[in-house]
């Protein structure tokens, strides 16, 4: 399989799960609420990274399980799943209770050494 394919399987995954992810963020209030500094009128579900994440990664096993993707690729691409998981888990975190600004910070220390571990996979 291709990894033009394997997008192609990962982007409309995500099209069909984000009306489901947003459906539950609004049952169970993940949404940012209007007001004060924000520029959005409406509210706004948070966690939008969890559909991308679940595509992403229910595109790459069911590609391996169809025999498209080896186990020696999983291998070379393991660092960089690793740092979008990193991403993805302060991402999420955030997205449940906002945190201070100080943690901030430490967000986006953690989004560069997610991208630094995508970056050292080897070929």
């Amino acid at each position: 399989m291709s990894y033009l394919a394997l997008l192609v399987l990962a982007a409309l995954l995500a099209a069909a799960l984000t009306p489901v992810v947003r459906v539950f963020a609004r049952r169970w209030g993940l949404v940012d609420l209007p007001g004060g500094r924000k520029i959005h009128t409406v509210s706004v579900p948070r966690v939008g990274g969890v559909a991308v994440t679940l595509a992403a990664m229910l595109a790459l096993v069911g590609a391996t399980a169809a025999g498209g993707v080896s186990v020696a690729d999983l291998r070379a691409w393991l660092p960089t799943l690793v740092g979008g998981l990193i991403v993805f888990g302060i991402g999420f975190r955030d997205d449940l209770r906002p945190v201070r600004p100080v943690v901030t910070r430490w967000r986006s220390r953690s989004r560069c050494c997610g991208s630094s571990a995508s970056r050292t996979r080897s070929t």
